[in-house]
């Protein structure tokens, strides 16, 4: 399923994984601008990288999602991904 916000397509694989961590609609819109400006899709594509695994990645008591600190502490899913994503040391 493709998420268009602003115009540009957000690519959403598992919809309700990510549902359950954030909800697109209700982010206000620069925070959804800043998560198409970093190419931000909610289901990896690459097998080796996925939030989950990114220095900028908290986990919250759930596993499958935690925090963001590009997106200023907000919400994904671990099996996300974007532009600035930098292994965990």
């Amino acid at each position: 399923m493709n998420l268009l916000v602003g115009g540009a397509g957000i690519v959403l694989g598992n919809t309700a994984l990510a549902e359950s961590c954030f909800d697109m609609a209700k982010l206000p819109m620069s925070d959804r601008n800043l998560r198409k400006s970093l190419n931000f899709i909610a289901v990896s594509t690459d097998s080796q990288k996925s939030c989950g695994g990114c220095a900028f990645f908290k986990a919250t008591q759930t596993a499958s999602c935690g925090t963001c600190m590009m997106f200023s502490g907000g919400g994904v899913a671990a099996e996300s991904l974007c532009d600035s994503w930098v292994a965990k040391a």
